[in-house]
C-alpha cells in the first residue's frame, strides 16, 4: 500500500511588530489664579487726649528738677507760683496718690538740704545757710495756701528758722565783773544755754548770735541782770560784760 505524500511545508509568516506606543502629551498645568489685591491697612486709631491725671504727672516731672535742692537755681521768682498752681490743681483733681507722692518728695528734699548743712565745713556754712534760706522761702511759697500741702509749708518754715541761727553767726562772750560773780542764768532767745563753769571771770566761745539774758550773783552785792540784743552782736567778734557788781548796772561793750 502506497503511502500518501507528506504534506507540503507551511510557510510561517511572522506576526507584524506592534506599532510604537503613541505618546500623548500631558495637558499644561492650569495657570494660577491671580492673587487678590492686598487689603488696605486699617486706619490708625485716632490719638486719645491724655487724661487729667497724666497731664498732672507729666507737669510734676518737669517741675521737680527746677525745685529740687540739688538742682534749684536762685533767681526764678516765677517758679514758686508755677509750682503752687500745680499743687492746687492736684488738690482740685482729687488725686490722693499724687498728693502723697509730691509730699514725700518735698520731705526728702528738705532732709537733703538739712543734711548738706550738717556736713558742710565751717568755712562753707554761711554761704550754704544763705542758699538754704532762699530755697526754703521758695519751697514755702510753692505750697502756700494749698491745704493738702500744709505740712510742706510748715517744714519749709522750720528749715528757714534752723538756718537763721547759722546766718547770724557766732561770737565770744567774756564775763569779768569785779570783784567776781557767779552765773546763775544764761538764756538765748528765751532758752537756756549751757555754760562750763559758774564763777567769773569766764570766756564762752562760739555762742550762736541771738538775744541774750544773763544773771550774775554776788553773795554780798546782790544780782545783776544783763541783756544783750542780737543786733548788738557781730559774727566772730567778742562782747564783754564788765564793771563793778556794786554798781546798779554792769557794762556791755564790744572788743575790737
Amino acid at each position: 500500500m502506497a503511502h500518501p505524500p507528506p504534506p507540503a511545508p507551511v510557510a510561517v509568516v511572522p506576526a507584524p511588530a506592534p506599532p510604537p506606543p503613541v505618546s500623548i502629551p500631558e495637558p499644561p498645568p492650569p495657570k494660577p489664579e491671580p492673587l487678590p489685591p492686598p487689603s488696605p491697612p486699617p486706619p490708625a486709631p485716632a490719638p486719645t487726649a491724655p487724661s487729667k491725671t497724666e497731664e498732672l504727672e507729666r507737669e510734676w516731672r518737669a517741675l521737680q528738677p527746677l525745685l529740687a535742692w540739688g538742682t534749684w537755681a536762685a533767681g526764678d521768682d516765677a517758679l514758686p507760683n508755677r509750682v503752687n498752681r500745680h499743687l492746687a490743681a492736684v488738690e482740685a483733681a482729687g488725686a490722693p496718690a499724687q498728693e502723697a507722692i509730691a509730699a514725700r518728695w518735698f520731705s526728702g528734699e528738705v532732709e537733703k538740704a538739712r543734711s548738706a548743712l550738717r556736713a558742710a565745713k565751717p568755712a562753707e556754712q554761711q554761704a550754704l545757710a544763705r542758699r538754704i534760706a532762699t530755697w526754703s522761702d521758695a519751697l514755702g511759697r510753692s505750697a502756700k495756701g494749698v491745704a493738702a500741702f500744709q505740712d510742706v509749708e510748715r517744714a519749709a518754715l522750720q528749715l528757714r528758722s534752723e538756718v537763721e541761727l547759722q546766718l547770724r553767726g557766732t561770737f565770744t562772750l567774756q564775763i569779768s565783773p569785779v570783784p567776781y560773780a557767779q552765773i546763775t542764768r544764761l538764756l538765748r532767745d528765751g532758752k537756756p544755754v549751757p555754760f562750763p563753769k559758774q564763777d567769773t571771770p569766764v570766756v564762752l566761745k562760739d555762742l550762736d548770735i541771738g538775744d541774750y539774758e544773763l544773771d550774775l550773783a554776788h553773795p554780798d552785792l546782790g544780782t545783776r541782770t544783763v541783756k544783750i540784743a542780737a543786733k548788738d552782736l557781730l559774727d566772730r567778734k567778742t562782747t564783754r560784760v564788765s564793771g563793778k557788781m556794786a554798781d546798779p548796772a554792769l557794762k556791755v561793750d564790744r572788743l575790737p
